[in-house]
């Protein structure tokens, strides 16, 4: 991956460290202090659609919020995957989705 831009750490808190790409995409690195930490988490050679879901509920429900990611095949799978989530949790209140093209 030469396409690294560079790398967001933070000292006290690594679950929020990100990776800036060339193309303006922001990745989340959870763990990650440098750019080879990045590399072995994101294998050389992965190409393709990188999806973010963050899944937010009320208020009274905020602990039960999740966040899921990786790559997909297409958009559809997305939507099969977030049809699924409704039906597990009925009463979610918001889902953030964020999708990014990482290029070779």
């Amino acid at each position: 991956m030469k396409n690294i831009l560079g790398i967001e750490t933070h000292k006290y808190a690594p679950e929020l460290n990100k990776v800036v790409l060339k193309n303006g995409a922001i990745l989340d690195a959870k763990g990650t202090n440098n750019i080879k930490d990045f590399r072995k988490l994101f294998k050389k050679g992965r190409v393709g659609k990188y999806c973010k879901i963050s899944f937010n509920h009320t208020e009274e429900y905020k602990r039960f919020d999740k966040t899921y990611q990786g790559f997909i095949n297409s958009y559809k799978d997305v939507k099969i995957f977030i049809a699924k989530l409704k039906e597990k949790h009925s009463f979610s209140n918001d889902i953030k989705i964020s999708l990014n093209y990482i290029q070779g």
